[in-house]
C-alpha cells in the first residue's frame, strides 16, 4: 500500500452514492503517508478515463474490477487480507400484492 501511495490518486467522490468512497477510505485510513489526491470522480467510467490518461492510480472494489475490460489499464489486487464488506438486501416494508388486480367481468343472463 505504501508503494501505491507514492503516486497521485483518483478516488471516488464522497457524494457519488455508490458506497465506494467509504470502502476505499476505510482501507486508506491507516496509511502512513499523506494522500496525493488529484481528483474525486462520480463514476467508475470517469475514473478509468483519468487513470488511462495517466492522471494517477485509482482504487475500485472487486465487484467493479470484474467488469473491467480496458487494455490501457492494469489491475492489481492489494496485498494482505482484503477488508470485509457488508452487503444488505433492501426491500420495502409493505408486503407485495399476492397477485395483480384483474379487470371486472361482465355476466350476461
Amino acid at each position: 500500500m505504501d508503494e501505491a501511495l507514492k503516486f497521485p490518486l483518483v478516488l471516488c467522490h464522497p457524494d457519488a452514492g455508490s458506497g465506494c468512497h467509504h470502502q476505499i477510505q476505510a482501507v486508506l485510513q491507516g496509511a502512513s503517508k499523506p494522500l496525493k489526491l488529484v481528483d474525486q470522480v462520480t463514476s467508475l467510467g470517469v475514473m478509468l478515463t483519468l487513470v488511462g490518461a495517466g492522471y494517477g492510480l485509482g482504487f475500485a472494489i472487486a465487484s467493479q474490477v470484474q467488469t473491467l475490460n480496458r487494455p490501457d489499464i492494469t489491475v492489481r489486487p492489494l496485498a494482505g487480507t482484503p477488508p470485509m464488506l457488508s452487503t444488505y438486501l433492501l426491500r420495502r416494508s409493505a408486503e407485495p400484492a399476492s397477485r395483480a388486480p384483474t379487470s371486472p367481468t361482465l355476466e350476461i343472463s
